[in-house]
């Protein structure tokens, strides 16, 4: 019989303290999803009564001065493991998740008292981080180049006494998890070719095999939001691809970081990587229940946008229909999408092709023939030009409102599985068979999963979905 092993580690004076393991823990919740704004941690800690002194109650957790002792940007390690025998906890394998301390719950009610800690992994410190920044395509930078440089930028670690860290210089591809204070990333951004996690070869054997060089500029915009556009298929394609209907990218690429802080992001295959069969005689004892529905959720098919003002201060509107779509009617939705245009000139102006006046209006400075900063196509003309800039508004639009729409144009399969506690990630893809409710081979795509874990049990609960249809 598999017992369930857990150990909790809690680093204090903002992660540079030595490991003290917290013993005495209530309940723990772990949620982890592709969503970067859903991954936390809820721990509750029992505070029992440590001692009397001078008349007061002390408790474990709360200092002599009255403070409690686990702070704001303390770090945390959670350990978890079913093990068949009486091992204790591999330090080496079983980490689950690390994350740091944000919020601070306590409650006393008839002479108990808990208090429970709100973290946040590095994936929802690292994702939402805001960062500002103008790529031309002179920068020659590929799709997971421009990741890995926008990972690295905001993943640096910039302290001495760092807890973890990975790389050394920007050329350390060896993968070596520093511990002792000198790495100099959070995050392991390595490439494939370079030993790492972010796939820098094209799938399907495209030809070329190198993803394309693109341009890509943001003020003052969430990491997630610039990966997100960079995974649409409007970029992993070469621009004459989807001219000719012959992307090899059909799907939008995900991503996640692991619980060894390793960037991942990828095409995504129909290669299970577990399986799951209840209501037969090779029945999957892991599966506890399981609730799906297929539908379309909050459809929408047709979004008209707003790109913002062009170089002639005119608006640049268009739609976007998804023409993979099988709902029968057309359901609106208006975008509002300005800051592409805001983006585009302030990289136009980096480039020295234009300048904006105090009344916003544009006067191109460059001289013919111009090279604008997102293709390396050069324009003989300022008219030529100014009519390049409206169209590749409108495309980077088209992208945003293809992302928004790929989720809500057709039913596809929904719902959860709660099984045993096991380590799996957001973007996993598992196959499912379940006889008794008429789910045969369904491939099933896992966005969220969240883990709730006590003295006893570990269940972990798969917010499941199928994947968007494939599209030119």
């Amino acid at each position: 019989m598999s017992v369930l092993r857990k150990k909790v580690l809690w680093y204090g004076n903002q992660g540079s303290a030595d490991a003290v393991e917290i013993t005495d823990i209530e309940n723990i919740s772990i949620s982890l999803g592709l969503d970067s704004t859903s991954n936390n941690v809820d721990i509750t800690l029992k505070n029992p009564i440590n001692k009397y002194e001078n008349s007061i109650i002390n408790h474990k957790w709360i200092n002599n001065d009255g403070t409690i002792k686990i702070a704001k940007d303390d770090v945390i390690e959670i350990y978890l493991a079913y093990n068949d025998n009486q091992e204790d906890i591999d330090t080496d394998t079983d980490l689950f998740t690390t994350a740091d301390v944000i919020d601070t719950d306590v409650m006393y009610e008839s002479k108990k008292s808990t208090i429970k800690f709100k973290c946040y992994d590095k994936t929802f410190n690292l994702l939402n981080k805001i960062w500002t920044q103008s790529i031309t395509i002179t920068d020659g930078f590929t799709v997971p180049q421009i990741i890995q440089e926008l990972i690295r930028n905001v993943s640096e670690t910039g302290e001495a006494n760092t807890l973890i860290g990975y790389a050394t210089n920007d050329s350390d591809t060896s993968g070596t998890l520093y511990t002792n204070g000198n790495g100099m990333y959070d995050i392991d951004v390595r490439l494939v070719s370079q030993g790492g996690y972010i796939q820098d070869t094209r799938p399907n054997g495209a030809s070329p095999a190198s993803y394309p060089v693109v341009s890509m500029g943001k003020l003052y915009k969430p990491v997630y939001e610039w990966i997100e556009e960079l995974s649409q298929i409007e970029y992993t394609n070469h621009a004459y691809e989807l001219t000719n209907l012959t992307n090899p990218c059909k799907l939008k690429h995900i991503y996640y970081i692991d619980r060894e802080n390793r960037f991942h992001w990828y095409y995504p295959n129909n290669i299970e990587d577990y399986t799951f069969v209840t209501g037969s005689s090779n029945e999957s004892g892991e599966i506890i229940s399981i609730k799906l529905k297929n539908s379309v959720f909050d459809v929408v098919n047709c979004v008209f946008f707003n790109a913002g003002k062009s170089l002639e201060n005119a608006g640049m509107i268009g739609y976007y229909f998804d023409e993979g779509s099988e709902e029968g009617k057309l359901k609106i939705k208006y975008k509002p999408y300005e800051h592409i245009s805001v983006n585009m000139k302030s990289a136009e102006v980096t480039e020295g092709n234009i300048t904006i006046g105090e009344d916003s209006v544009v006067t191109v400075t460059s001289t013919t023939p111009i090279t604008p900063s997102w293709t390396s196509a050069s324009y003989a003309s300022s008219s030529l030009y100014k009519n390049a800039f409206f169209d590749e508004g409108i495309r980077k639009a088209k992208v945003l409102a293809r992302d928004f729409t790929s989720n809500r144009g057709s039913p596809r399969w929904k719902g959860s599985m709660a099984i045993k506690g096991k380590k799996v990630i957001a973007g996993e893809l598992i196959k499912l068979t379940a006889y008794p409710i008429g789910i045969v081979d369904k491939f099933l795509r896992i966005k969220k999963v969240t883990h709730q874990v006590n003295n006893k049990s570990w269940v972990t609960t798969l917010n499941l979905e199928e994947d968007e249809k494939e599209t030119n």
